[in-house]
């Protein structure tokens, strides 16, 4: 590790002003040229957006060639730079000439309907046989969840390739150490756990043949997953050949949003600042890194990042390190609430200097009206059943409410300064976000804020608990004859039976109409093109006039379209891989693949986003909802952080040994329903595990960058939202 300049910057500090500078200022001292430099960001767009900023730069500077070339510099994602580089040297790695890249998405169909292909007979039997031996459901739901096992296969796959685990038996031993610790009783032959031992041994396997299948796939087809470029990238950077080529043609490195980089790609820059002729800029802030669920490695970046900053304190050589001081977004006001709040948030993790900002904006808005509000919604909660259970239908509706006062001017929360004019104005609808933690909160929002007729701004999408995708799934799967508990699903979807008339009747509801017109389509259909028989399905059911009933018509039927669609994607997808396409194949896709509903964006609405999808953003007004979530209960936690799949470090990172190798540790479900109680005595087990507290506060940590995130995305005022009851 060697000539890293790291630029800690905080939420509004003006870090792509600071990238965009130095740039322009290496390329007006003669220092280099666009086509002498790599940059990466972590999407197209930020790329796009750096191009224009360096270019409207140097054209300031009077470098009007220098603005033109950038136009072919190398400033993309991680992935576009590794492309190249794939590209120039295929024949060094084996690949075909004409390598091209696999999207994402095409690569999530693939899995979806190529798992099944891998699964055997009796795997399906010996899956079906765990879950209705142990209960397993859904929340909410009376039917087996059978196709869990599809879940933790593609769990396990991803993982072990976001984490470049090539092998995982070390990963099965492992799982098998953790189970016994938590089954201490599994050596006495108790049946449940050795069939459960069979489950892990079979997820693995799959997960293995699968990835021998897909990567033949690829092989054959010339594709390269996101993945590939990576570890490809690595393999290269090794190689004399491509490193002297880098040398002598690249002099320096930018690297945005370092903080959110996987194992491999800090490998990536790190490889690459050792070859570049003359230095590197990373610009990150650990406060940020929030996207842990998508391989962010937060410990290897915050260690990086220290020894950085340690190197540098010490003179080093080629290392630097600083920190952006101001906050250019929010209302002074607003900056001082973030650094009373996370200061001591972040105590013991990141020094005060790393966290505080000082105001560079001026005091503009009414000085009698305060930046920051709290919503107590008491009253909206309710209580049952000995736990807290909260009303959201009619918590967002008083949000909604809410919302609307201010767009109408019966809040305080009445004026807002322009971004570009400096003055100040009223409050419009495109000012205010509001934010939550899951999609379902924020459809939830959405269709309340709708409802008081505001316009909405919000992407949309649609996956198999949509009603009407989960009353297709259900038809297809009676035409191939998965489970008769789906009869009930059938019966309350299509017939509009009550709860109580289904549990009454049991297996008396086949005698409902709608089962004599399934059982003649499916004879009709049967042999027919899957598309044929979803087209089919939705014309003769009349499921058009069903779904629209059920409100938000318009949508429903853009959903309805749209797996029409999918079914004949499917088929062509099949047909290039030379696999017939079943109904069996399709219902998998269907059910593991969002239905693509296109982007509900109504100009100058009301925008309505998870924290996540908020990273990077700034409103006027930004309303922090979903505080209620305690993702840190211990028995909650204890569940995320041992039952399902998740990576392990095998060593923590030091300056001597920055890097660690990975397991995908897998402990197979086994509770009848996700809020089902830990066995007597494994609470304690797993409290008692190495690696548990590290676990718990890498939770704590992640809890503390959205709420941060979330915080500094307003740039005058900032509402928080609870709602509280008694004991709570």
């Amino acid at each position: 590790m060697k000539n890293i300049q790291y630029i800690n910057a905080g939420a509004g500090s003006g870090k792509t002003w600071t990238l965009t500078d130095k740039l322009a200022q290496l390329i007006q001292d003669g220092e280099t040229t666009p086509s002498r430099v790599i940059l990466t960001t972590f999407t197209e767009r930020a790329a796009e957006e750096f191009r224009q900023k360096a270019r409207g730069t140097l054209v300031a500077k009077g470098l009007h060639e220098r603005a033109a070339e950038l136009d072919s510099a190398m400033i993309g994602t991680v992935h576009s730079v590794a492309l190249r580089y794939i590209r120039k040297y295929w024949y060094l790695l084996g690949l075909g000439a004409d390598v091209k890249p696999m999207p994402e998405e095409d690569t999530e169909r693939y899995i979806a309907a190529t798992l099944s292909s891998v699964a055997t007979p009796e795997d399906m039997h010996v899956f079906g046989t765990y879950v209705e031996r142990l209960g397993i459901k859904p929340l909410m739901s009376s039917v087996p969840e059978y196709d869990f096992w599809k879940e933790d296969v593609r769990s396990v796959i991803e993982k072990a390739e976001t984490f470049s685990v090539d092998s995982l038996e070390d990963s099965r031993a492992a799982s098998l150490k953790l189970f016994g610790e938590m089954f201490p009783d599994a050596a006495s032959g108790d049946p449940d756990r050795e069939m459960q031992k069979d489950v892990m041994d079979r997820v693995y396997r799959i997960a293995g043949e699968w990835r021998e299948r897909f990567n033949a796939y690829k092989k054959e087809h010339d594709l390269v997953s996101f993945n590939d470029m990576e570890r490809m990238f690595i393999r290269l950077l090794g190689m004399p050949q491509v490193r002297e080529d880098i040398a002598s043609s690249v002099d320096f490195v930018f690297v945005d949003e370092f903080q959110d980089s996987n194992p491999t790609q800090v490998r990536i820059f790190d490889a690459l600042s050792e070859i570049v002729g003359k230095g590197s800029f990373w610009v990150g802030d650990p406060k940020q890194a929030i996207y842990d669920f998508r391989g962010c490695d937060t410990t290897l970046t915050t260690a990086v990042t220290s020894i950085v900053e340690h190197r540098a304190g010490r003179k080093e050589e080629g290392f630097g390190y600083r920190v952006l001081p101001n906050s250019y977004r929010s209302d002074p006001h607003l900056v001082e609430l973030v650094n009373k709040a996370f200061v001591p948030v972040f105590d013991g993790v990141l020094s005060e200097d790393k966290v505080r900002l000082e105001p560079a904006r001026k005091a503009e808005l009414p000085a009698d009206i305060p930046n920051a509000f709290h919503w107590d919604l008491t009253g909206q909660a309710k209580e049952g059943s000995n736990r807290l259970s909260y009303a959201k239908d009619v918590l967002w509706k008083a949000v909604a409410a809410q919302v609307c006062n201010i767009v109408q001017g019966k809040h305080r929360i009445a004026t807002v300064i322009d971004k570009d004019t400096k003055k100040a104005r009223p409050v419009r609808p495109g000012d205010i976000a509001v934010l939550c933690r899951s999609k379902k909160d924020c459809d939830a929002v959405s269709a309340e804020l709708r409802a008081l007729g505001l316009q909405v701004s919000r992407e949309t999408g649609a996956d198999a608990s949509c009603r009407e995708v989960s009353l297709l799934l259900a038809v297809l799967n009676y035409f191939i004859g998965n489970s008769s508990l789906l009869d009930a699903e059938l019966a309350y979807l299509v017939e509009d039976a009550s709860v109580e008339y289904i549990l009454k009747e049991g297996e008396s509801v086949r005698g409902l109409p709608v089962f004599a017109r399934l059982d003649a389509l499916r004879d009709r259909l049967r042999g027919k093109p899957v598309s044929y028989v979803v087209d089919s399905v939705i014309t003769e059911l009349d499921l058009d006039n069903l779904v629209y009933k059920w409100g938000s018509g318009l949508r429903r039927l853009q959903v309805l379209e749209s797996v029409k669609a999918m079914a004949a994607s499917y088929e062509n997808e099949c047909l290039q891989r030379s696999e017939a396409s079943t109904l069996g194949g399709f219902i998998g896709f269907l059910a593991s693949n969002p239905v693509p509903v296109g982007r509900d964006i109504q100009e100058g609405g009301v925008n309505v986003l998870t924290y996540h999808s908020s990273k990077g953003l700034e409103w006027n007004v930004v309303i922090l909802c979903s505080l209620e979530s305690d993702d840190l209960n211990q028995k909650d936690f204890l569940k995320r952080a041992y039952i399902g799949v998740n990576e392990c470090r095998l060593t923590a990172p030091t300056e001597e040994n920055v890097y660690s190798d990975y397991v995908i540790r897998y402990i197979p479900r086994f509770l009848p329903s996700p809020n089902s109680s830990l066995p007597a005595g494994m609470p304690e087990a797993l409290t008692a595990q190495p690696d548990c507290g590290d676990r718990m506060e890498q939770v704590r940590g992640q809890i503390s960058r959205l709420l941060y995130v979330g915080a500094t995305r307003a740039r005058d005022y900032l509402v928080t939202v609870s709602t509280k009851t008694k004991g709570t």
